[in-house]
């Protein structure tokens, strides 16, 4: 039998490893993007455990022209230059080879592909089956008995027949192929006008290049016939640059590639070092295990009965501190109630409490098993947990409340690295331990098979809960560590976790809903959808499906002969976004009539018609969930609903706050921050202009509209003003000129000069953009008063688009997160006063720089006076925190 030869196509598996990750870059807790590294080593352990080769070795690229280039001087012109996160990952993914006792092989003035080339058609003379690890289609070329091509995507084999049934040619005509359309990647010029098609048709119908020039005069269409005649030296230049060499001055010494075991101390070594935890798990056998078993019979055990719960809960007790798990019945944590709970001190450990399941005699009974529970929350262990919020709402579901939350590993991930791609026990498990859990999926099913927890047996919820609990216990030493190691332990403990029991309890409260309210405007906005429809038919001449995007599209582009702005995002269809209908608007009133419509239709569909289904039947209440874990600033979320992204600026959608109503004998007040976003920017720049005008308690947009235009501020005109507030928030978001002008009443060049003219009136705010750039170029990352971090990859991007987002948001995330922590700050000091004090008041809603409460009537002047002060003094500035306070018998009128 043969034996197996595997060439590495290095520089582009390098490429290919980092764009996978270019939309949600690995980074490290060093600001390092590793993504390039992890990639290319996860596809070196695929590649070696699909083809167990006898000898491998890996080729790259160098940076000394080739003969390519001295043959074409814009050969690979086009190019972009590498990206410098990639440049600093190559060194590393050397390092990851030599740690796989793969030989690396380089070779100045000559490029991979003939290196590669050369060594392939020397090993199958050699009598060796050959395997190019690629996805470069040139390699086609090579493809014969003893030479296949291996996919890194898809671990797809390609042999002669295969490269036929891709390509509609087989590998010994690639290459004319190649030379007759050209090679924009590599900027191999081609015959110009001939294309993919027009290529394969041409060597289909005549062979080789060769015949192809010698057939012009044949050629059917006169433009490629002409085209060909006058540029055969062009193509035959193409072909000698397309063509890999084969013939290289390399010796083929089989000993050099042998295959070799790994080092697997020095991967573990640099695993380490890039914290790629997951790959931890393929090297465990002798690096070490990273977990002790789990998911042991003897490890994870079920509770029989009341005495045996009963000691581990003192066990636990006395231990200090443990890991809880609930398993549910639903979830949705108001409506959700106890199935099983699992609880893990010892790592290695747990048990398992059945208390709802569906075979009776293996429960514990449930009042009897919450009071035990109720005196060991009132022993105060220090609980941890992964969403431990969840656990809690589901406790006090059944009137058991949890005293004391100690440590939260969801939010402990939030804490480290908010840009995350998840922040869930079992990615995080698996990145950590390099250990792989039970999806729940596995238990419960999926879609419409899907059963309740209810239905899954004893045993196998004590396996999966089991280690939930334990995993939660482990992770929590891991993350500890380094939230203390980076300086973010007191930002996780004094303020992530002292906020979850207040959201718990805000979620709790609820919001009180007048569904009268909601059906009058559910009425009103059908019968306005009814008469926009009417016109659009009108103005449109027939009537058609507004909702149809294809039927839209072809009363636009074909019926109306508006002109294209852009296409989908799959670059197919002509789009009918609200970008796009937002500029068509601009010349025809179609367009703005679909955007009037669809924003009644999403507001009946998403709140007037949904809230009054999602009222809780025991409560009478909407209650939604407030999410600490999804936006990358700090800032709060809500979901199911989401009351955040009800409309403030439109009439429609300020008329939905009317729906949102008080218990009686109460109101509704509104704390709202006044331009907390600029008064941060303030404190951050340091601009001396922006603090005094700010203390003397001036309207910031008009003071803003006087310095710019030079004029007095009783001069300031109402357009001014509205220029000045446009630019006053744009700016600091770092907009540009053409952005600006799209946001406010200024043309691109009176958006420059205003921009310009701001800048020289408040220096500090420009000095201020520019030091943070420059602190994110070399840090990697920004952060908050709180020193709350965001890391930003693409500061020092190569792509302008991709770098100047990230130099935006280098700008703007300082500001926006410290404004997320100040009102946090504050809701906890709030809520803190309002437990001491016995009120009855509740905070029950937080929406951007706003907490609504729900207001007793005779607490007004105690609750106002408190709220005030707290959210006012919740950090110290260089400039006053104003709160604006309103009150109504609903949120509308308290706003």
């Amino acid at each position: 039998m043969k034996k197996r030869l595997i060439l590495i196509d290095g520089s582009a598996l390098a490429y290919r490893s980092y764009f996978a990750f270019i939309r949600n870059p690995l980074i490290n807790s060093r600001g390092e993007n590793t993504g390039a590294v992890y990639g290319f080593t996860s596809s070196l352990f695929r590649l070696l455990e699909k083809t167990q080769p006898d000898y491998i070795a890996c080729v790259f690229d160098t940076p000394t022209p080739t003969f390519r280039h001295e043959l074409y001087a814009d050969y690979k012109s086009t190019r972009a230059k590498m990206p410098e996160d990639l440049v600093d990952s190559l060194p590393w993914i050397k390092e990851i080879l030599d740690a796989f006792n793969i030989q690396v092989i380089e070779m100045p003035g000559f490029e991979a592909d003939d290196v590669i080339g050369t060594l392939a058609v020397k090993a199958a003379n050699a009598g060796f089956n050959v395997g190019i690890f690629t996805g470069d289609k040139d390699y086609y070329q090579l493809v014969n008995e003893n030479i296949q091509i291996l996919d890194p995507k898809t671990l797809q084999w390609y042999d002669s027949a295969a490269v036929i049934e891709k390509m509609g040619i087989p590998p010994e005509k690639i290459v004319d192929y190649l030379a007759l359309m050209g090679d924009h990647s590599d900027n191999i010029p081609g015959i110009p006008g001939v294309g993919e098609k027009t290529a394969l048709e041409l060597i289909k119908e005549f062979g080789g290049l060769d015949e192809v020039i010698a057939s012009a005069s044949k050629i059917k269409k006169k433009k490629i016939a002409d085209a060909v005649a006058a540029n055969a030296e062009l193509a035959r230049l193409s072909y000698r640059l397309a063509t890999i060499d084969q013939n290289m001055n390399i010796e083929f010494d089989p000993a050099r590639f042998e295959t070799k075991q790994p080092d697997k101390a020095k991967l573990a070594a640099l695993f380490k070092r890039f914290e790629f935890n997951a790959l931890m798990g393929k090297i465990a056998d002798s690096a070490g295990p990273t977990l002790e078993p789990v998911g042991a019979p003897a490890e994870y055990r079920s509770v029989g009965d009341l005495e045996e719960l009963k000691s581990v809960l003192e066990s636990a007790a006395g231990a200090g501190e443990c890991a809880i798990d609930t398993e549910t019945s639903d979830l949705d944590p108001m409506r959700a109630k106890l199935v099983g709970v699992a609880i893990a001190y010892d790592e290695g450990r747990a048990w398992y409490i059945p208390v709802g399941h569906e075979n009776i005699s293996g429960n514990l009974p449930l009042a009897e098993t919450l009071s035990l529970f109720d005196n060991f929350f009132r022993s105060s262990p220090r609980l941890i947990g992964h969403n431990l919020k969840f656990d809690r709402q589901v406790f006090g579901n059944h009137s058991t409340e949890i005293k004391e939350i100690f440590f939260d590993t969801m939010l402990a991930s939030y804490v480290l690295d908010p840009g995350r791609r998840s922040h869930g026990l079992a990615s995080l498990v698996e990145e950590i331990f390099g250990h792989k859990m039970q999806p729940i999926t596995e238990l419960i099913g999926t879609g419409a098979k899907q059963v309740s927890f209810r239905n899954v047996p004893i045993d196998k919820a004590t396996t999966y809960s089991g280690a939930d609990a334990d995993m939660a216990l482990r992770l929590k030493k891991v993350l500890l560590s380094r939230l203390e190691e980076q300086s973010l332990d007191r930002l996780f403990f004094d303020l992530e976790m002292r906020l979850l029991p207040v959201l718990g309890d805000m979620e709790r409260a609820g919001v009180a809903i007048d569904c009268e309210v909601l059906g009058r405007l559910s009425k009103e906005y059908a019968e306005k959808m009814l008469s926009i429809e009417q016109q659009i038919y009108h103005d449109v001449g027939f009537e058609f499906n507004i909702n149809s995007p294809v039927q839209l599209r072809r009363v636009l582009f074909d019926r109306l002969n508006l002109q294209s702005v852009r296409k989908t995002a799959k670059g197919g269809e002509k789009s009918t976004d609200v970008g796009v209908l937002e500029k068509l608007a601009l010349i025809h009133p179609v367009p703005k009539l679909v955007l009037d419509y669809r924003q009644l239709a999403k507001l009946k569909s998403t709140y007037i018609d949904a809230l009054p289904k999602l009222i809780n039947p025991v409560t009478g209440r909407v209650h939604t969930n407030f999410n600490q874990t999804v936006t990358v600033t700090g800032r709060l979320s809500s979901s199911d609903p989401n009351l955040q992204n009800i409309p403030i600026r439109t009439e429609e959608g300020r008329e939905i706050r009317r729906a949102f109503v008080a218990s009686p004998g109460h109101n509704l007040m509104s704390a709202d921050y006044s331009q907390i976003e600029l008064r941060l920017m303030a404190h951050f720049a340091g601009d001396e202009a922006l603090i005094e005008s700010f203390r003397r308690g001036e309207d910031i947009h008009r003071r803003t509209a006087a310095e710019v235009y030079g004029v007095k501020l009783e001069d300031v005109t109402d357009s001014m003003r509205r220029s000045a507030k446009t630019a006053n928030f744009a700016i600091i978001y770092g907009v540009s000129a053409f952005g600006l002008s799209r946001q406010s009443e200024l043309s691109v060049k009176g958006a420059q000069d205003y921009i310009n003219a701001y800048f020289d009136r408040y220096p500090g705010v420009k000095k201020y953009m520019e030091d943070i750039k420059e602190s994110a170029r070399r840090k990697g990352f920004v952060e908050t008063l709180l020193r709350r971090r965001r890391y930003l990859p693409d500061i020092n991007s190569d792509s302008r688009q991709a770098r100047e987002f990230a130099e935006r948001t280098a700008i703007n995330t300082p500001i926006q997160g410290t404004a997320a922590d100040l009102i946090k700050i504050a809701m906890i000091r709030i809520a803190a006063n309002l437990n001491r004090d016995r009120k009855l008041s509740r905070m029950i809603l937080q929406v951007h720089d706003e907490l609504v409460f729900e207001q007793k009537l005779d607490e007004r002047e105690y609750l106002q006076n408190m709220v005030k002060k707290e959210m006012e003094g919740a950090l110290e500035l260089k400039v006053p925190i104003r709160v604006d306070i309103g009150e109504g018998d609903n949120w509308f009128e308290a706003h």
